[in-house]
């Protein structure tokens, strides 16, 4: 979280409460818990469907509860004057930044678990800063570098906490000998 909140305040870590909470505050609370959700109950649907299957059932259901969202927010005529820029980018999300990374996800969950898979949720605004900085000319700042150190640090520790609680556990002992 440290890291976090070090690229999002740019170092700046007393402008947090200076911005207040606004009410996309509370989507973004749900959108984690949403995730969290979602992860514990992947590991159970991963029991009995395959990754595959398990990303087709959630993206098949997602498309229903957001499709009277979308045509309520476009015409046909969009449809049909999208350029191909704009189809190209549709078929980018939809194949690797959907299908790709859920099917990944979830061979993770099956993998490690559910709670050590949802640790690397955390390296995603460490990835939106490095695309910024390449893709878009962003300025990559001393603040992100110090961010994505915590974030990194985070979750290394987080995904091997078992040899960092025997190294505790043997300098205890030590300690305790001397």
């Amino acid at each position: 979280m440290t890291g976090v909140v070090f690229i999002i305040t740019d170092g700046h870590l007393l402008t947090l409460f200076q911005y207040g909470f606004e009410p996309i505050d509370f989507v973004l609370l749900g959108a984690v818990v949403s995730w969290a959700i979602y992860s514990v109950v992947g590991k159970v649907v991963l029991k009995k469907f395959s990754s595959v299957e398990s990303t087709t059932y959630a993206v098949a259901y997602g498309t229903l509860f957001l499709l009277p969202f979308a045509s309520a927010e476009t015409s046909w005529m969009d449809i049909q004057q999208a350029s191909m820029t704009t189809w190209t980018a549709i078929a980018h999300m939809s194949i690797f930044v959907t299908v790709v990374s859920f099917v990944m996800y979830y061979n993770g969950i099956k993998e490690v678990g559910a709670a050590k898979a949802s640790i690397f949720i955390n390296v995603m605004p460490v990835s939106a800063v490095i695309m910024a900085t390449v893709f878009l000319g962003e300025t990559f700042t001393m603040a992100h570098g110090i961010g994505a150190a915590f974030v990194l640090t985070g979750v290394y520790i987080g995904t091997n906490a078992k040899m960092f609680k025997r190294r505790v556990h043997k300098q205890s002992m030590k300690n305790e000998t001397a």
